[in-house]
């Protein structure tokens, strides 16, 4: 991959980064997904959303405390009164799959002028559903040998989330190594990446994509034992925090191209940078900062010398430079009894 695994997963994903710029240093705001997209879609640190003790866990929970408050920045109403259209097509809620959301995103840009001005968000959870449901094609679940070095097989937990184990949902029924595991979720990233080549075919075909500026980006990454966790999410490592970033722009918007900028960079920049590169204000509650300028010019240097996350099962917060993630986590807290156990080995203790 261009983007520096060692396996060609993403062939679609590369030829955008060829044609624009990648970010080697990308870090979300957050393990968590409502609070990863607070800071991608605010431009805020997360927390500015947050309102605990509305619920007593569960969906209603996620749904209730977390809620952007009126005075908070919007890249959406940002872009609608730059005058652009807006829209979004957003996959978990409704379980749309890839396929679901790029037929509503087509079908909506389909009824705009060609000349118009538009900002669509499209969000896709395929795969974080590659471990609860067969692939639709089983030929992307061996399109790779599994490492030799991954040969263990991690024990299973009976709750949602575990330590050290792998959490009985995403758990494969049949005895699995933690390389057969990987190359399963190699082969869905290669699966949704041929689904985002063939949307970009489509936008080709119908004259929408040379003007186009692509954003593509993740908001948090998938553990395969890095900080305790198998298949899972919700940890302060680089392997829950580092995220893909790649920004493809359209033919007029000034730009370096086949770049791949070195340097931080966090969610919340995305905002403020997108903002920048099409001439809108940059509204002062942005919290994050912008990096079209280092996007325009050779060899400029990241305008971050640290990102900080927040959040995961410990509820804890990390700040990060160029070689060091210094975390500081509470075990106790903010995670279910069974989920403590599997931490501590046992019930936490008194001082926890």
């Amino acid at each position: 991959s261009g983007l520096g695994y060692d396996r060609p997963t993403t062939p679609a994903l590369d030829r955008l980064a060829e044609q624009g710029i990648s970010f080697a240093d990308a870090w979300s705001a957050s393990p968590d997904v409502l609070p990863a997209h607070v800071a991608l879609l605010s431009g805020c640190d997360p927390g500015l959303a947050h309102r605990p003790g509305l619920a007593q866990g569960g969906p209603a929970s996620d749904l209730t405390d977390w809620l952007l408050p009126d005075g908070l920045p919007s890249l959406a109403q940002e872009f609608l009164a730059g005058g652009f259209e807006t829209a979004d097509a957003v996959d978990p809620d409704l379980e749309l799959g890839f396929e679901g959301v790029a037929t509503r995103f087509v079908r909506w840009l389909n009824g705009r002028s060609a000349t118009a001005d538009w900002f669509a968000y499209l969000h896709v959870n395929d795969l974080e559903r590659v471990w609860t449901r067969p692939a639709g094609d089983p030929r992307w679940e061996t399109l790779y040998e599994p490492r030799a070095e991954l040969a263990q097989m991690p024990p299973v937990a009976e709750g949602e989330h575990a330590y050290f184990a792998i959490p009985r949902p995403r758990w494969a029924r049949v005895p699995r190594s933690l390389g057969e595991y990987e190359v399963r979720y190699d082969g869905a990233i290669g699966q949704l990446d041929a689904k985002l080549g063939r949307l970009m075919e489509k936008l080709r075909r119908a004259g929408r994509l040379e003007n186009t500026t692509v954003v593509v980006v993740g908001t948090f990454g998938v553990s395969f034992g890095e900080g305790g966790l198998f298949l899972d999410t919700g940890a302060l490592t680089a392997a829950d925090l580092r995220v893909p970033l790649v920004v493809r722009p359209g033919a007029d918007l000034a730009m370096l191209r086949g770049a791949r900028l070195q340097g931080l960079a966090s969610l919340v920049d995305l905002a403020p940078t997108l903002l920048d590169l099409h001439g809108l204000r940059v509204p002062a509650g942005m919290s994050g900062v912008s990096h079209a300028p280092r996007m325009r010019t050779p060899g400029a240097a990241s305008p971050r010398s640290h990102v900080y996350a927040a959040g995961g099962f410990q509820r804890g917060v990390a700040a990060i430079d160029a070689r060091w993630i210094l975390a500081r986590e509470r075990p106790a807290e903010g995670a279910s009894a069974l989920l403590v156990r599997t931490w501590y080995g046992g019930d936490a203790p008194a001082d926890a």
